[in-house]
């Protein structure tokens, strides 16, 4: 929303040091919801979606949880994105790319994980119409592609 205190984004606790930061809530609840279908603890990491490309959530979220020594950037697969010139621009990964830098510098142990595709939602509707269809025919290899993902 404009105008909003950016500093304040959507958190899901987690137990470990490692932290999931997203662009969206929905895409950190998918990636919480594909790692459940795997039989992995979704409740062992902290998650925190920003609602925009940006660090501000995240910083004032590492302020509050000091165990937290890893960090892993899961923004947008911009595949199509643009910049103002016209020029293609994936802006999730570039602004992961930015970030794991910049907290790297800070000391702490980043990671990149990029959706297959545009975004972890979509990662998860996908996986689940793989899997529905792969009860009945050859999709399963391409459900298999994707199962390789997560966590």
């Amino acid at each position: 929303m404009e105008n909003s205190d950016k500093t304040y984004g959507f958190c899901m606790e987690g137990r470990s040091d490692r932290v999931y930061e997203f662009e969206a809530p929905i895409d950190a609840m998918s990636h919480a919801t594909l790692c459940k279908l795997y039989g992995i603890d979704w409740r062992e990491d902290h998650r925190v979606a920003e609602g925009c490309l940006s660090d501000k959530a995240l910083s004032r979220y590492l302020k509050s949880h000091p165990e937290i020594r890893e960090i892993v950037f899961c923004y947008d697969n911009d595949m199509e994105g643009k910049d103002a010139n016209g020029q293609p621009r994936n802006h999730g990964q570039v602004q992961a790319e930015q970030s794991a830098e910049a907290f790297a510098k800070a000391g702490y142990k980043v990671f990149i994980q990029t959706p297959q595709t545009k975004d972890f939602n979509e990662d998860l509707l996908t996986f689940r119409e793989m899997s529905a269809r792969s009860r009945d025919g050859p999709e399963r290899a391409e459900a298999e592609e994707l199962e390789t993902a997560y966590p």
